[in-house]
């Protein structure tokens, strides 16, 4: 008895044979039979023996990943989408309120109005009928304004009698106050409103201080400021997206696998899992990088083009080590347990690039070593310049990357041979 050419996937049957079509009716005789003609995982990938089942697999595949590709692109710029051009900074309020009435408050004012010259400015509220410091705070509380900037009463002249009596014992730090609430929104408080006030004030401070005081003088030299809101996105949303994306391409590989695995033998298998597996993590990488510079990321501010192609090759390394650590785990205990594993994951990867390591528990330095640090460092110094890491990070991503690969190549050897040893083909 002769197989039949296969159409579909749907054709094939863990329970019958494969060598047996599913409407040809046969006896326990004929299968007992003809079993032992009919081995597990004897043809490799371009063997005439598995020619039959080559272009359902490829179909199978292909399908597979543009779908996922779609879904990738789709939801990837619904999440760059929010980030784009919100650092536009005259849609917060910010109220200016001079309590002085003398030099300063009027020095702090000027430098207000003049900034509203700039392209990017905040939108700037010029109350004069605040009474005190605590009704401007009631106001920003009330969620009027994003912040305010409040010059106190009677600083210009408690200023000057100090510069005219030498009164070492006047402290100008409580001349003016910065009032915001990063609480109500941390990213658009701290990453953009208050940047953008002290951006003006601190200049206008100095300049009023007429090199008076230390207090006055300092400034703030931010050497590399993330003030990007697409990065934020990047950082904080783009490589957690790539562990998600994993799922979806260790769902084909069981598919598959479970369908058409007990034709194919043991290396072949394992150079499938590992090439499809690479590939489909290169496209998805691809995708983040492209959504990425298309809603505004600078992936060419620091390296020029190139850059564009390093964050590339830095998230296919991210979602590669990511993504054959499920590879293995399922390989391991079976595709039941991919969604329990994957919450844990992600949040487990989360964590880690939350806040810095020195601002953690000391418990928490093996972070240092896991993938999705890698990336976001290898992230910032592409798009910010930070200090080159690079070589470290992708170092630590390919040792990821290789190491669960041979984890999902040994897991993938015992379990195949178990099941020859079984009889039967089986992947939990």
């Amino acid at each position: 008895m002769h197989p039949t050419p296969i159409q579909t996937l749907s054709d094939l049957s863990l329970s019958t044979p494969c060598h047996i079509p599913r409407h040809e009716k046969t006896t326990d005789v004929d299968i007992e039979q003809d079993a032992p003609l009919n081995k597990l995982y004897q043809h490799s990938w371009f063997s005439s023996g598995f020619a039959a089942y080559r272009p359902l697999a490829l179909k199978s595949y292909l399908l597979s990943n543009l779908f996922n590709l779609v879904i990738v692109w789709g939801a990837l710029a619904i999440l760059y989408g929010a980030f784009y051009k919100n650092n536009v900074l005259d849609k917060i309020n910010v109220y200016v309120t001079d309590l002085d009435g003398g030099f300063l408050g009027a020095q702090i004012v000027d430098a207000f109005q003049a900034s509203l010259q700039q392209p990017n400015h905040l939108n700037l509220i010029f109350d004069s009928s605040f009474t005190d410091v605590q009704q401007v705070r009631d106001a920003v509380y009330d969620e009027q304004a994003w912040a305010a900037v409040a010059i106190n009463a009677g600083v210009s002249s408690s200023l000057s009698r100090a510069f005219a009596t030498g009164n070492t014992s006047y402290d100008p730090a409580f001349a003016v106050e910065l009032v915001s609430e990063g609480a109500r929104n941390p990213l658009t408080s701290n990453s953009h409103t208050v940047p953008a006030v002290l951006a003006v004030l601190e200049p206008a401070l100095a300049a009023a201080s007429l090199n008076a005081t230390q207090t006055f003088l300092s400034a703030n030299n931010d050497l590399r400021p993330a003030y990007n809101a697409a990065a934020f996105g990047a950082i904080l949303s783009g490589v957690t997206a790539l562990m998600v994306f994993t799922f979806t391409v260790c769902g084909t590989a069981n598919q598959i696998g479970v369908l058409l695995g007990e034709h194919l033998d043991i290396p072949s298998t394992i150079v499938w899992r590992i090439a499809t597996c690479l590939l489909s993590y290169l496209l998805i990488a691809l995708s983040l990088t492209g959504v990425q510079a298309a809603f505004g990321m600078p992936v060419t501010a620091v390296m020029g083009a190139r850059g564009f192609v390093v964050l590339w090759m830095l998230n296919w390394m991210t979602v590669s080590a990511m993504g054959f650590v499920l590879e293995s785990v399922v390989t391991i205990f079976g595709f039941w347990i991919c969604n329990w594993f994957l919450n844990f994951w992600v949040f487990w990867n989360v964590s880690g690039v939350s806040f810095t390591l020195e601002l953690m528990p000391g418990f928490y330095r093996y972070y240092s070593g896991f993938p999705i640090l890698q990336g976001v460092q290898g992230t910032n110094t592409i798009v910010y310049g930070t200090k080159s890491h690079l070589s470290a990070n992708f170092g630590v991503l390919i040792g990821w990357t290789v190491g669960f690969a041979i984890v999902m190549s040994v897991a993938t050897v015992v379990r195949l041979k178990w099941n020859t040893r079984q009889g039967f083909h089986r992947l939990p």
